[in-house]
Order: structure tokens, then sequence, then C-alpha cells
């Protein structure tokens, strides 16, 4: 399973979309760096590109309005360790 690993921050997290959607890496998942890897996972880490994040708010802005924005601004911001997957 190819899973990207993104800072933990919601323009990193919107960076690996933008690499698993635009860039078509095809990833199962996306998770924090510190979380646990399976050495059976094809794991890649993606930085923070503040342009790749801007075009990912962009088209769900377009696709969901702003209020799906806002709903996935205030998922990230929950205390749930799996919030990129669940998101994603």
């Amino acid at each position: 399973m190819k899973i990207l690993y993104c800072q933990s921050n919601i323009d990193s997290f919107f960076t690996a979309v933008y690499e698993s959607y635009y860039a078509h890496r095809g990833a199962q998942a996306i998770r924090p760096f510190f979380s646990a890897r399976s050495f059976l996972d094809e794991a890649v880490e993606i930085g923070c590109e503040p342009s790749y994040a801007e075009k990912v708010k962009i088209g769900i802005v377009k696709k969901l309005g702003k209020s799906g924005l806002e709903e996935i601004f205030l998922a990230y911001r929950s205390g749930n360790p799996n919030k990129e997957s669940i998101i994603y």
C-alpha cells in the first residue's frame, strides 16, 4: 500500500493531497510523519509546498464551496490521531 507521510500542518496535508491527485502518486492513505510505519508499505515523505496547497484549497472551494473547506479545517483541528486519513 502506498502511503504519503506529511508534516503536522494543514498546508503539508494539502500538499500531500496534491501529490496524490494531481501528481498521480495514487496513495491509499495520508498520515503524519510520526505515525507508525509498516515495512510492507511504500512510504513517501511529502514536504510542504504552499503553491500546491493553495491549488488544492481552490479546487475544494470549486467542488464543495467555502463551507466544505471550513469543514475540512475543522476536522483537521480535531484531536483525532488519524485525521489525515479520515479527511483524505
